[in-house]
């Protein structure tokens, strides 16, 4: 049976942030010097806010990496966040991560804390559980868990692409390889990075990473910043490295075909989704997708309620089409969906 875990987050003022990455290069990595973390909320007060405005204030820089596995038949997902913005009395940092095997969903990591400005707000700190390794380019080469009850690495093997979906985003996918105690998995590692430079411009809504059964595979994200109302469908677009020839697909309409509530926070979350391209099949590239929830982490975030916001983590399965699909039959996939709503969206 499809599995559901529920948590109820308690998070501190400052409004959740994301991931890292500016100007579209993966500029990550863990300074020697000014960029040690030592927990700096509550001291200083008023004076620890200098004459002139720290470099950057006010912006976000947000950064996840995904590890998924290749074959449904052992399904793995591996997720790391990094979230950060730069506010008057440093760097407000939040650090989440995930393991999924079968159907169940563990969060592994949680912190939030505020670092000393730096030159660099948008590295990402190693630490507290998280493991990171990287080359002389201060690129990721392993990102790791290291925990007591939990110790496994994702590597970065060979980069199959890059894509931009727009001017602040920059997602890489790579080849990648699982090192568990026991065994290593095989699959791939999406390292996705976002730079808001306009404190009003909101993060990026939902994301997907679909593995088709002998394809390529599909990253799909949502353009719209907010969901529409429930009912309507919202506009994605989509990349595939396509084994050496890229491909995208835009627009894509989506749309909820099963939905089920979530009590505490007073809302609905999808349950499936259906996924075309306009006039599906008479026109190229076309693509088609129906998938449904295998398994999900469901995040109830702070808000002043009654409604709060929710982020949800999916492992999901179903159907891919595409133009160039093999024999022109819909192929089997498996996959992860990062959904979200904020307060702003309403049942």
């Amino acid at each position: 049976m499809p599995s559901v875990i529920h948590s109820v987050a308690r998070r501190a003022q400052p409004r959740a942030l994301g991931l890292l990455l500016l100007g579209g290069l993966f500029l990550s990595g863990c300074a020697q010097g000014d960029d040690r973390a030592s927990t700096a909320s509550g001291q200083g007060g008023a004076s620890a806010v200098t004459e002139s405005p720290p470099p950057f204030l006010g912006q976000r820089f947000h950064r996840t990496l995904l590890f998924l596995s290749a074959d449904e038949g052992t399904p793995v997902a591996a997720l790391w966040t990094f979230q950060q913005e730069v506010v008057l009395e440093g760097i407000f940092r939040t650090r989440t991560g995930y393991l999924s095997g079968e159907e169940q969903w563990e969060e592994l990591v949680r912190d939030q804390r505020i670092t000393p400005h730096q030159r660099f707000p948008w590295r990402i700190l190693p630490g507290g559980g998280i493991r990171i390794q990287m080359d002389e380019g201060e690129e990721i080469t392993q990102i790791a868990f290291d925990l007591p009850t939990r110790q496994l690495s994702a590597t970065r093997g060979r980069l199959l692409g890059d894509w931009s979906p727009d001017p602040d985003r920059t997602l890489r996918l790579f080849q990648s390889t699982l090192i568990l105690p026991t065994r290593e998995v095989r699959g791939y590692l999406l390292d996705s990075g976002w730079t808001g430079a306009d404190p009003d411009i909101p993060a990026p809504s939902d994301w997907a990473l679909l593995i088709p059964q002998g394809s390529n595979p599909v990253v799909l994200v949502q353009e719209d910043s907010e969901h529409p109302p429930e009912g309507e469908a919202s506009t994605w677009v989509a990349w595939s490295p396509g084994g050496g020839t890229p491909r995208e697909w835009a627009p894509i309409s989506v749309r909820w075909t099963d939905v089920s509530p979530v009590e505490r926070a007073r809302r609905n979350a999808p349950e499936g989704w259906l996924m075309q391209t306009p006039e599906t099949k008479t026109q190229t590239p076309w693509l088609e997708a129906s998938l449904r929830r295998r398994s999900v982490f469901m995040d109830i975030l702070d808000g002043p309620g009654p409604v709060f916001p929710i982020r949800g983590l999916y492992q999901i399965q179903g159907t891919l089409q595409t133009e160039s699909s093999p024999r022109g039959r819909p192929q089997p996939v498996w996959g992860f969906l990062r959904h979200r709503q904020p307060l702003s969206i309403q049942p």
